[in-house]
């Protein structure tokens, strides 16, 4: 028996990492219809829409079986600190009318790629630091 409606949200945790203070980096999410009916995504956004999270796609989407969307949330921190949002969506899945991605990341001073400004990792208990100096 094939199910009618069935979203599939991959990831459902997007979490950035250490980003540079007045740099950014972009994450996808894939929304697929697993079902055999058009998937309808009636609203998608940020819940809080703070603004060093972004959301770069439309306010919906109808998602025909077997297909998916890939949408992009973008990261720019503009101070030192961890952040977090939701990436909230809304669906005529009735068994998963609502549907919400964790993100998060932290703002840092420093090169990301080197070492850190381990202050700021201290905002993000995740974080791990580079070097050892």
């Amino acid at each position: 028996m094939m199910i009618a409606l069935f979203i599939n949200v991959n990831p459902t945790n997007l979490p950035f990492g250490p980003i540079q203070v007045g740099t950014h980096k972009d994450g996808i999410v894939r929304i697929s219809n697993y079902g055999v009916n058009d998937l309808i995504i009636d609203q998608i956004g940020l819940d809080s829409g703070f603004e060093y999270f972004v959301y770069n796609g439309n306010s919906g989407y109808t998602i025909s079986s077997g297909q998916y969307e890939d949408v992009s949330v973008t990261f720019s921190p503009e101070e030192v600190g961890y952040f977090v949002d939701n990436l909230k969506m809304e669906s005529n899945d009735p068994d998963d009318v609502i549907v919400i991605v964790s993100l998060s990341g932290s703002g840092v001073l420093g090169d990301v790629y080197g070492c850190t400004d381990v202050n700021a990792l201290n905002y993000d208990p995740g974080a791990e630091f580079p070097c050892d100096d």
